[in-house]
């Protein structure tokens, strides 16, 4: 699916999805969890539904081991926000305050991003934070475009690694998100005149992101070398149509 085809589909679809998502993540829990987790998922499972039962959670998803003091480190496939029914039958309505994605939505499509999103949007309290760093889309440097999205990461691809779908931009980022039910502030950007912004956000609120402008270490040099597109964004209260 081409771009702007993907820019319509966000337009037209998403208040639409926001229903039909959210109905099947109700339906996964009525569901009987045997038919939904296999059964070497079942003790991993549990043991996260446990965790969630302490109250309101702050979730980090494709997490590949990272571990923060405070935050619920997920993996897919048993958090899946692609697959409702799973979502439904590990999360409640107002389950989770605050969620971080480093380096996970470029392995959507736009129209699997706004999926994935409201599927969030289903199971967060309002008010409730998504924090997003992405390859961007903008970054100037021929190096970085061709690791984030040429030749390395189609071998990376073809050697089983999942691949880069989408170059983010922000105002490409903004529009999904808020057709998803989010109110978005970028953080960390390079803008279409290849001019870089920051505004100060703080890892104590929000999650901590390693790779961008001040966490990085390949920008000890005092250069711009790697950067993420960094969004911040809330939850907020749309009835479905």
């Amino acid at each position: 699916m081409q771009l702007q085809t993907q820019a319509n589909f966000v337009r037209i679809h998403a208040d639409k999805l926001k229903t039909s998502v959210c109905q099947a993540v109700q339906q996964g829990r009525s569901t009987p969890l045997a038919s939904i987790f296999s059964l070497e998922e079942m003790d991993s499972v549990k043991k996260l539904k446990k965790q969630l039962a302490a109250g309101q959670a702050k979730v980090v998803i494709g997490a590949g081991g990272t571990t923060f003091a405070g935050w619920l480190s997920t993996d897919y496939p048993i958090v899946d926000f692609l697959n409702h029914t799973r979502i439904g039958a590990v999360f409640d309505d107002n389950s989770i305050s605050e969620v971080l994605g480093e380096h996970v939505f470029e392995h959507f499509t736009i129209p699997q991003a706004v999926i994935a999103l409201q599927a969030m949007w289903c199971v967060m309290v309002d008010g409730g934070r998504v924090r997003i760093a992405v390859p961007d889309g903008a970054h100037p440097g021929a190096h970085f475009a061709e690791k984030m999205f040429g030749a390395w990461a189609i071998e990376k691809q073809d050697n089983g690694y999942p691949g880069h779908y989408t170059a983010w931009t922000e105002p490409q980022l903004t529009r999904v998100l808020k057709a998803s039910g989010f109110g978005a502030v970028a953080l960390e950007w390079w803008d279409a005149e290849r001019q870089f912004h920051y505004r100060s956000w703080d890892p104590n609120q929000g999650g901590p992101v390693a790779r961008t402008l001040h966490n990085d270490r390949r920008n000890r040099d005092g250069g711009l070398n790697y950067t993420s597109l960094l969004v911040d964004a809330f939850r907020r209260h749309i009835p479905p149509p």
